[in-house]
C-alpha cells in the first residue's frame, strides 16, 4: 500500500470508529451542559477504607488540593473522553 491508501484506510477507521460509538465524541457537551447549570445538586456517598483514604488525603494535601476537587476532576475527565481508567 501507498502512503495515501494508508492515509485513507486510516481515515476510513476512524470514521467508522465514530459511527460504532457516537456519544465519546458528544462527552466534551456532556461536560459543557453541567458546567453552564452552574448547579451542585446532588452528593456521592460510598465506603473506602480507612488507611486508603488517608493515604488518599495527604497526597492531596502534598499537591495542594482537595479529596473532593480530585473526584470531581475524575469524573468530569470521564464523561469528557467516555472512558474509565
Amino acid at each position: 500500500m501507498t502512503d495515501k491508501q494508508d492515509d485513507r484506510v486510516s481515515s476510513f477507521r476512524h470514521r467508522s470508529e465514530k459511527l460504532k460509538n457516537p456519544s465519546r465524541d458528544l462527552g466534551i457537551y456532556k461536560v459543557q451542559e453541567a458546567e453552564n447549570s452552574g448547579v451542585l445538586d446532588a452528593t456521592l456517598t460510598f465506603r473506602i477504607n480507612s488507611i486508603l483514604k488517608q493515604h488518599f488525603e495527604k497526597l492531596c494535601k502534598s499537591e495542594h488540593t482537595t479529596v473532593s476537587r480530585e473526584i470531581k476532576r475524575f469524573i468530569t475527565e470521564a464523561v469528557r473522553t467516555q472512558r474509565l481508567l
